[in-house]
């Protein structure tokens, strides 16, 4: 393991001196799961702060009829469990990884306490609040794109400036990238044979190539 991996990684302590970064990571619990485990779910009674160090993790909640919903996806770096921590109660989100992983955790108490002694740290908090809920918007745009080839191309974009190459892994599973964009898997899959038959992309299994980025931008773009 690396030495302050989480505290070096979060963007949420990146202000802070190393001396302050050195005292921060003696209070971090190191957890490594497996794909599909639980973190969290409604009603837990034990209340924390949630920084995914490696791998992914989907945040989701249940509809009536018992189908997930993913609400977001927490990548390296990013947490979840902050508003608990300020007297909110989790009554219908759950978080599970999926892909092989390791968490930090920090306790209610300590992150109280962190917040005390270092100021910087709520600021921080409200900033990367703010771009949770423009991810947040971004995932609803998704929803009111009408063509579903429109929704991938744009998914696929998003994850190539975000990955800076035009090779990468699927962050999602497909069932649970239909969920995101607001389809079903047929459909889905459907849609990527049409893009790998058009050569914009190639697709084996969950990895992605690229062939034609402008293509793909026109696909976007397309109304």
């Amino acid at each position: 393991m690396n030495n302050h991996l989480c505290v070096d990684n979060v963007p949420l302590f990146k202000d802070l001196a190393l001396e302050d970064k050195i005292k921060i990571e003696k209070l971090i619990q190191y957890q490594h799961l497996n794909k599909n485990e639980i973190i969290f779910q409604p009603y837990e009674n034990e209340k924390k702060l949630i920084i995914l160090a490696t791998g992914l993790m989907k945040i989701y909640q249940l509809t009536d009829d018992g189908k997930e919903q993913i609400i977001r996806i927490i990548n390296d770096g990013e947490y979840e469990g902050e508003n608990w921590l300020f007297g909110q109660d989790n009554f219908n989100l759950y978080g599970e990884i999926t892909d092989k992983s390791e968490i930090c955790i920090i306790k209610e108490t300590d992150f109280n306490q962190l917040l005390n002694q270092y100021p910087k740290l709520a600021l921080n908090l409200l900033k990367i609040n703010l771009q949770k809920t423009h991810e947040l918007e971004k995932q609803n745009k998704y929803l009111i794109i009408q063509k579903i080839e429109k929704r991938i191309a744009t998914y696929l974009l998003e994850t190539y400036h975000l990955k800076n190459k035009v090779t990468f892994k699927l962050p999602l599973k497909m069932k649970d990238l239909a969920n995101y964009i607001g389809t079903t898997p047929e459909t889905l899959t459907r849609k990527f044979k049409l893009l790998e038959q058009e050569q914009i992309i190639k697709k084996e299994k969950s990895n992605i190539e690229i062939l034609n980025l402008n293509q793909l931008i026109k696909t976007a773009d397309n109304n």
